[in-house]
């Protein structure tokens, strides 16, 4: 076998190469990124969206996914950087047989993860181009850096409004490459979000909500049996599941609804309607759900859970950005829930936001005329009583706010004829 000829300082043979009597040709070939695979990127329709592409993979995937020996010769500048230049240079192949040269990078890197990703996923929007999603999830998870909650929230926002809600339920199920969790409160209100939406794609009927429905309950289930995650955000304390929140079970009874009315003839044939009704119901009677406070008249709403969740004044948290632009997202927001003000705005989004499927899911069910038990119709309408008052409350303070501009969940309300 061939030997390196070349002579390494002293604390470069101590941390860079497991043999160093290898030539190039031999570390090329004999080491493979087998559990930590480094995903390909995908030609897009867009140069500007594979620039930043390749740039992620270049600056973050490939340095931060190959370990830490080759880490530490792309990022030496002084000794590292002449043994990926010299000759052939070195190589790393993954298990998908990809051969990827190692190139040297400054040590304090220029590349910006945060707004980077931004980009990104505004350009996937853009051109509805996700084929690159997945490897984007996956690549971050390699480097170590999986997407933050409001990253994930952001992909789902994003998917949501692309109609690609499908690519990223599936996405859900590979945990363990995407940090995709249903633990991830954010991420979770926005895919149940896209379940809504989806069914107000389909107008309400046929195999659009039977196939939302079908998704609602899989997701909900999931939701429920989904084992702990590496990368899952830590639960605050006093915070009300998802799992056992209205606003969860509130999608699957407009759904049921929806397909009784639309589908059945109004009848409640198969009691998914009875079903929903009754569990969002013991929700809600079990104060797990509106709870008014006098700061309401401030602009303010709450509910166990966000008062739960209700940060100190000036403090920044994942859920605080929710509706906002993708512009305004890409500079962080002290969000005040008692002072008036811009964060009130994110905060009643957020409400309008998650409650909606529900509160369409109480208004369509005044016309479910058959196998519905008259009592629970009745408590049914009599919570849609309360909550109508307080949405249409905060459309009309979210209307005034917004000053004639495009608002989320002003058009998602309007799409249901809640002007």
């Amino acid at each position: 076998m061939a030997h390196c000829t070349q002579t390494f300082p002293l604390a470069l043979n101590l941390m860079l190469l497991p043999c160093l009597h290898e030539t190039q040709n031999d570390i090329t070939s004999n080491h493979l990124i087998a559990a930590q695979d480094i995903p390909p990127i995908y030609p897009t329709s867009s140069v500007k969206l594979d620039e930043l592409l390749q740039q992620c993979r270049k600056h973050y995937f490939v340095p931060f996914g190959v370990g830490e020996n080759y880490r530490k010769l792309i990022f030496n500048r002084k000794s590292g950087h002449q043994h990926l230049t010299t000759g052939e240079g070195i190589s790393i192949t993954t298990t998908s047989d990809e051969k990827i040269k190692l190139e040297p990078l400054p040590p304090l890197p220029s590349f910006k993860k945060k707004p980077t990703v931004r980009r990104i996923l505004k350009l996937m929007a853009q051109t509805n181009d996700f084929s690159n999603l997945l490897p984007l999830m996956e690549g971050m998870v390699v480097a170590g850096s999986p997407l933050t909650n409001g990253e994930l929230q952001e992909v789902a926002r994003r998917a949501n409004e692309a109609g690609k809600l499908d690519e990223i339920l599936t996405y859900v199920g590979m945990v363990d490459r995407t940090a995709a969790s249903l633990r991830n409160r954010a991420f979770a209100k926005e895919i149940f979000l896209g379940l809504h939406m989806a069914g107000q794609r389909s107008n309400w009927a046929g195999e659009g909500v039977v196939k939302a429905l079908k998704q609602a309950e899989n997701m909900a289930h999931k939701m429920e049996h989904e084992r702990p995650h590496r990368e899952d955000p830590q639960p605050r304390s006093g915070i009300v599941p998802l799992r056992v929140s209205p606003e969860i079970a509130g999608v699957g009874l407009e759904l049921a609804v929806a397909q009784a009315v639309n589908d059945y003839g109004g009848e409640d044939r198969d009691a998914k309607v009875t079903n929903y009704a009754r569990r969002v119901l013991a929700l809600w009677d079990n104060g797990t759900y509106i709870s008014v406070r006098d700061d309401t008249q401030k602009g303010t709403l709450t509910t166990p859970e966000t008062q739960a969740e209700r940060p100190e004044t000036g403090a920044v948290t994942p859920d605080s950005t929710t509706a906002q632009s993708s512009e305004s997202q890409d500079k962080a927001t002290s969000v005040s829930t008692e002072a008036p003000g811009r964060g009130n705005l994110y905060s009643r989004a957020d409400a309008l936001l998650y409650w909606l499927p529900l509160y369409n899911g109480l208004r369509l069910a005044e016309k479910v005329n058959k196998g519905l038990d008259s009592e629970l119709k009745a408590r049914l309408a009599e919570r849609l009583a309360e909550l109508d008052s307080i949405v249409r409350d905060e459309l009309t303070k979210t209307r005034a706010a917004a000053d004639g501009r495009e608002r989320r969940e002003l058009r998602l309300h309007k799409e249901i004829g809640v002007a």
